[in-house]
């Protein structure tokens, strides 16, 4: 049997969270060396299969370039095999190439349009996500759009790769892009690429002073963002708001350290855990992930959050706490369920393997993973904010909305596999 199939040096391990298949970074990276994993008896009838390929099959090249093309398509599918097999939704194997773009996306920086896609409710290809100051938010791509055309290619229902593929392209290029959009006709836009920081700027701050609501809107959990919370709140505090709202939707999550900071915010840390974690490594108890607060003033005045179906991952942990602390009123649309922590392992070849490792619980153990988390007061909230107001200031003041929506269950787009753009 071949090396290439017999054993696998892991050599570096990154953990991290994809939070619908955008990749963003997590807290922890260690370096691996050693370990050579080797089949047990368990895989004897993998271990044949290879070695009878080897020895006896027909169609094996005989030239040495065609026999390690041949190797490493066959090792390629078998590793695609196995992962399809194990029932983890989020595992995934990616060649050279595809790992160096991941990469390069959790670094914060890539060349595209600002979206993240995924796969709708019918199976089309949706917009997850778009990032402040991209070409895609000044070209007012929204989240919701259907992508139908990609340079005039038309985009097969579920072929999230194609259209990832075509909206990718270096700084400087054209793409234009076919969208379908809710109520509207067709949208075509022409779009220039460019290095998109993904870290740059996650939060936008808005005050009303009419209603003296103030609203901190979320798009990512980055590095950056605790930093912006601790601005746009202290603005508030100037502006004079007597009500708060930390508009979530839309957002896909981020860096879990992000979530525990943003928590503490407005929770002291000495309230308990920002989430528990499961790994079903040890035993069957739960760590405890503690709220983070930097020793810096909690914000005490009334609190809204803002949830919908593309709200996931530490978006959700940020959602779960403070309901669960009963610190806000939870709003809008059940939110995505995407509770899931992969990690990342990097081969001497360039190629990466994630799997599954972890799932996260909010602070009263409720199962973030396929559950998500549900509005306290639900609401149709797929509408500017300049619009969602009245309902939020009838809200704060304890009256009915008039929006009210129907309780939705756990939501739509499946993100497994929610690349950048």
């Amino acid at each position: 049997m071949p090396i290439w199939l017999r054993s696998l040096w892991l050599v570096k391990i990154t953990l991290i969270v994809f939070l619908g298949g955008i990749v963003v970074g997590m807290l922890v990276e260690r370096n691996s060396y050693g370990d050579l994993v080797l089949l047990g008896e368990e895989w004897s009838d993998f271990g044949a299969v290879v070695s009878y390929l080897e020895s006896d099959n027909y169609y094996r090249p005989q030239a040495p370039d065609e026999i390690e093309q041949w190797q490493d398509a066959a090792e390629t599918g078998a590793i695609n095999g196995l992962l399809d097999a194990s029932g983890d939704a989020y595992a995934q194997y990616l060649p050279p190439n595809e790992a160096a773009a991941s990469s390069a996306r959790l670094t914060g920086a890539y060349e595209g349009i600002g979206v993240s896609i995924g796969e709708g409710n019918d199976e089309e290809v949706e917009i997850v996500g778009v990032l402040l100051d991209s070409p895609a938010s000044r070209a007012d791509v929204r989240v919701g759009d259907i992508v139908a055309e990609v340079d005039a290619t038309p985009i097969p229902n579920g072929d999230v790769d194609l259209a990832a593929e075509l909206l990718r392209g270096d700084a400087g290029t054209e793409v234009s892009l076919t969208l379908e959009r809710t109520g509207d006709e067709a949208v075509r836009l022409d779009l220039t690429r460019e290095v998109v920081e993904t870290g740059e700027r996650t939060v936008e701050y808005l005050y009303f002073s009419e209603s003296e609501i103030a609203v901190i809107n979320i798009t990512l959990f980055a590095t950056t963002t605790v930093d912006e919370i601790d601005t746009a709140v202290a603005q508030a505090q100037e502006d004079g708001a007597r009500q708060l709202v930390l508009d979530l939707r839309g957002n896909p999550g981020g860096w879990v350290s992000a979530a525990q900071g943003v928590i503490g915010r407005f929770i002291p840390d000495s309230a308990g855990p920002a989430l528990l974690e499961d790994t079903r490594l040890v035993d069957s108890r739960m760590l405890e992930l503690p709220i983070r607060n930097d020793e810096q003033p909690v914000y005490d005045g009334e609190l809204l959050v803002i949830i919908d179906p593309y709200t996931a991952s530490a978006a959700e942990i940020v959602a779960g706490a403070l309901q669960d602390y009963e610190r806000a009123t939870v709003v809008g649309s059940h939110s995505f369920g995407k509770g899931s922590v992969q990690r990342v392992y990097e081969f001497p070849g360039g190629e990466s393997l994630r799997l599954t490792v972890a799932e996260w619980f909010s602070p009263e153990g409720r199962r973030i993973q396929d559950q998500g988390i549900g509005p306290d007061i639900a609401l149709t909230v797929d509408i500017p904010i300049e619009e969602l107001l009245p309902d939020l200031e009838q809200v704060f003041l304890g009256d009915e909305p008039t929006n009210v929506a129907t309780p939705s269950a756990s939501p739509v787009p499946d993100q497994s596999a929610t690349p950048h753009s």
